[in-house]
């Protein structure tokens, strides 16, 4: 279906040069809040297996009490043996932030090559700053080290696959090169599963959804997609077999869970409720920036693709996605029985951005939007320009763009709480005491991921004592 945007008067036109340089910018504000970070909860369990048990013995002590997660269990006993969080927690965040930024970059080189367009930099970047800007909870994403970790290296892991397999299917393969995109699938289907459930469930669908393809089309080597789907399943059951799964469903498990009715009820009703919203959101969003015109500059293939799908074929991509959020939201709703939390859903969002642009031209051809944007452009100016102003100030305000200006005042004096605490813990180790007072922390900010420990003999406790080198009660108080 043909379709020419009607440009609104208070569109936004958008270009390269300014989405670069408003990524980059926004990269070296979230690169600074590393800066005044602190672990908390638990990294310092992840931080004190790395240190007192190395890696391997993290790895396997973890297996067999809590969970299969090998891979963020390794990268995190990793850092113990290397880092004082203490002091270098930006470290880590910084490499959250710029290694799944060189993952969007690797995955969009990969749908230009399948798509036929040249490699568009400013489009990921785009991508990136939409993932950064609207996915829930960014203090669990880069500044918790055991949530970054888990679920942040498990996106950008997902990303590089989705990428390699991109470029996979875009050209007819040597047996060289069969051999290298089969390497490098089969590496990241060993690392993907071993970092959360989630994106272990997800991956191991696709993977099997894509074996089946090329079993079935010859459009691949039958050999290399039956190595990468047998990776996949066993490293799959070594994630899913893991004893300590027991131990850890049994203390954050939630009464509902494990109930298949209710977690396929809960996992659907809200896969359709987030495409819905993204729908709405992407709609929106293209009426304030040019997001069709820079959708078509980047891919003017696709884009003459997407809009030579027919309606019959537009409902069956959205009955896909509509799958694909199901699978991804499903692992959690069985867990707890209820709707997925903040970090769970980030493979969600990152679905979403990662496709802006087909999404957004698959949006704005629809005979829904072809009407929707005629009636808005027909309103009087004052009513569009006040829908407008309307639209993005509920934008701006379930952005995390609120979050971040709330914390720029109070990074400093979070630091330093911090850093007294750490103080009055090491002076107590020196003078061998056992018990030590510490201030509570006053300042709560929301982009940086805060949380007080619990009264001894709360683990939280235990472990940031023992990572300080006290191995006696630290209590907060409030008069200290």
């Amino acid at each position: 279906m043909e379709h020419k945007a009607v440009l609104p008067g208070w569109m936004i036109m958008i270009n390269a040069r300014s989405i670069n340089i408003i990524t980059w910018g926004f990269i070296a504000i979230l690169f600074i809040f590393g800066f005044f970070s602190h672990p908390t909860s638990d990294d310092f369990v992840y931080l004190l297996r790395g240190i007192n048990d190395g890696i391997v013995g993290a790895v396997t002590g973890e297996y067999l009490q809590w969970g299969g997660r090998y891979t963020s269990t390794a990268i995190m006993a990793m850092v113990g043996l290397f880092l004082d969080l203490t002091t270098h927690f930006w470290v880590v965040s910084g490499f959250l932030i710029l290694f799944l930024y060189l993952s969007f970059q690797l995955f969009f080189r990969g749908i230009a090559r399948l798509s036929g367009d040249s490699y568009a930099p400013e489009a990921a970047n785009l991508a990136f700053i939409l993932y950064l800007l609207f996915i829930p909870r960014l203090d669990l994403a880069f500044y918790w080290m055991a949530g970054g970790v888990s679920y942040q290296i498990g996106n950008a892991l997902f990303l590089i696959y989705l990428g390699i397999l991109t470029a996979y299917f875009a050209q007819e393969r040597t047996r060289s090169q069969e051999i290298r995109f089969g390497f490098g699938l089969g590496v990241m289907s060993v690392l993907i599963p071993g970092t959360n459930e989630t994106l272990m469930a997800f991956h191991a669908v696709l993977t099997s959804a894509v074996s089946a393809y090329v079993f079935f089309s010859k459009r691949g080597s039958r050999i290399t997609w039956g190595l990468i789907l047998s990776l996949t399943v066993i490293m799959s059951l070594i994630v899913y077999l893991a004893p300590g799964n027991s131990a850890r469903l049994g203390s954050i498990g939630e009464p509902q869970g494990h109930d298949l009715l209710l977690s396929f009820w809960v996992a659907i009703i809200n896969a359709v409720k987030r495409l819905i919203i993204f729908i709405v959101f992407l709609y929106f969003l293209r009426r304030i920036i040019s997001l069709e015109n820079f959708a078509e500059k980047c891919f003017p293939r696709l884009s003459a693709f997407v809009r030579s799908i027919s309606p019959r074929q537009r409902i069956i991509l959205l009955a896909i996605f509509i799958v694909i959020l199901f699978v991804i939201l499903l692992p959690a709703a069985w867990a707890k029985g209820r709707e997925a939390p903040g970090r769970a859903q980030s493979l969600a969002y990152l679905m979403v951005t990662a496709n802006w642009a087909f999404l957004t031209l698959l949006i704005a051809t629809s005979k829904l939007s072809v009407q929707m944007d005629t009636f808005i452009s027909n309103l009087p100016n004052f009513a569009r320009q006040s829908l407008i102003g309307v639209v993005v100030l509920l934008l701006v305000g379930i952005s995390n763009i609120p979050k971040l200006a709330h914390d720029v005042g109070i990074l400093a004096e979070y630091d330093k709480e911090h850093d007294e605490r750490y103080e009055l813990i090491r002076s107590a180790v020196s003078r061998g005491d056992i018990l030590v007072n510490i201030p509570p922390l006053h300042v709560q900010p929301k982009i940086l991921y805060a949380k007080e420990i619990g009264k001894y003999p709360d683990y939280t406790n235990v472990m940031l004592g023992r990572y300080l080198g006290f191995e006696g009660s630290i209590v907060v108080n409030p008069e200290n």
